[in-house]
């Protein structure tokens, strides 16, 4: 339990069929990692979205629900912030590994932005698109639902 005993070794040369493990740096942080590490949830969601990725931005979501800072990182935005958030909803509510998450953060903008209705076209338009999204998305479940209906009689018909 000495210091030498910790010290042993450490000048020795590597022999030539000895591994060497490089010391390598530590990966950068992403601009979002950054910011989540300091607390600001408002820039780690803009910077998610700056990198376009669906993966990465639901990540940071979800990440933010976790640390319960989701309603702290869409509250206070103006129509500049507010467009690639709504923007990406649009996109992506649709989509089945995403749609849970993104479900919910919708929710939570019509909640917190549904006063403010009316004030900016652009945003207005965007609502409506994401309204048209999802009335479309039920529109084709409810198909779907009728289909399997539909299969279950011909399958159930069509066994011995």
């Amino acid at each position: 339990g000495t210091y030498r005993y910790f010290l042993r070794g450490r000048t020795q040369a590597p022999q030539a069929g000895d591994v060497v493990a490089g010391r390598g740096a530590p990966p950068k942080l992403s601009g979002f990692d950054k910011a989540l590490k300091g607390f600001r949830y408002h820039e780690a969601l803009d910077a998610a979205l700056l990198n376009g990725a669906a993966d990465v931005v639901v990540g940071v979501i979800e990440e933010l629900v976790q640390r319960n800072g989701l309603r702290i990182a869409l509250h206070g935005r103006d129509q500049q912030t507010l467009q690639p958030l709504v923007g990406f909803l649009v996109r992506n509510i649709t989509r089945p590994p995403h749609a849970h998450v993104l479900i919910g953060v919708a929710n939570l903008l019509l909640d917190m932005y549904a006063p403010v209705f009316g004030q900016s076209a652009a945003i207005d338009e965007l609502f409506v698109r994401l309204r048209a999204t999802c009335e479309g998305e039920a529109r084709l479940q409810a198909d779907l639902a009728q289909l399997m209906g539909a299969m279950d009689v011909l399958l159930a018909g069509a066994v011995p």
